[in-house]
């Protein structure tokens, strides 16, 4: 960057050197829109599909399957729960 002549004697006088950039705009980040939650069209739910339906994260479902709150299907690596248990657990009447 180069400074003019006339510049460079505004600076030495004291005066304010005038701005040959534009001031930088500052960038705020958008907030990042709510994940879509549909509703699950089979008969069984996966975990991630119950724990987006409740709002929760993945591990607060997986704690009530492992202390036997909700029913469970495990299948291969992953827990299925049929839609009818997850309501009945939903509605307070879930038999362990």
């Amino acid at each position: 960057m180069t400074i003019s002549d006339r510049d460079l004697d505004r600076w030495q006088s004291g005066q304010p050197i005038a701005a040959t950039r534009q001031p930088l705009r500052r960038i705020v980040p958008r907030p990042a829109p709510a994940p879509k939650v549909e509703q699950p069209t089979s008969e069984f739910m996966s975990v991630h599909e119950i724990a987006a339906v409740l709002g929760v994260s993945p591990m607060t479902v997986y704690r009530a399957i492992d202390s036997k709150r909700l029913k469970a299907h495990r299948i291969l690596r992953s827990y299925r729960v049929h839609r009818n248990d997850f309501e009945d657990w939903l509605d307070g009447t879930a038999t362990t």
